[in-house]
């Protein structure tokens, strides 16, 4: 209702399919009020991408940092699948939420995104793949239902 996530075409949704770094780059800029820019071309493979005005808009602001570098040059890697993990530290940049002190879930621990994942679960964002046994599941792909 918010507009931040769109349809998949066809008047569908398409809730069970995983969601794009670049996808989840254009939703968190939609969420911010971003104006999308490219006015520097911040990573070498999104050009031409229709989302890479969101995902240089979100780098500026310090909310992406990309996926990695070749030939010395930055990447993004947008038409890959968002992770629950990497997801979770877009959100606690994009929002600078308060640190949280306890340790949610039990399957994040050798996480880069603990911290993150925490703190999105901290502020009611999260739950969890499964609330029951305490896993948050940071290696699956994000998917537009969820």
């Amino acid at each position: 209702m918010a507009g931040i996530v769109k349809g998949c075409g066809g008047k569908n949704f398409c809730g069970d399919k995983p969601v794009t770094r670049a996808q989840a780059a254009t939703m968190i800029a939609r969420a911010l009020e971003l104006v999308p820019r490219v006015d520097t071309p911040y990573f070498s493979d999104d050009d031409g991408n229709p989302h890479e005005d969101a995902i240089n808009a979100l780098f500026a602001a310090g909310v992406v940092n990309g996926c990695g570098w070749k030939d010395g040059k930055r990447l993004y890697c947008p038409d890959r699948a968002m992770t629950r993990a990497e997801m979770a530290t877009v959100l606690d940049r994009a929002f600078d939420l308060p640190r949280s002190t306890t340790d949610h879930f039990v399957d994040d621990n050798d996480s880069a995104h603990e911290r993150a994942i925490n703190d999105i679960a901290e502020a009611g964002i999260v739950r969890g793949c499964n609330a029951a046994e305490r896993r948050y599941c940071p290696n699956a792909s994000m998917r537009r239902k969820n």
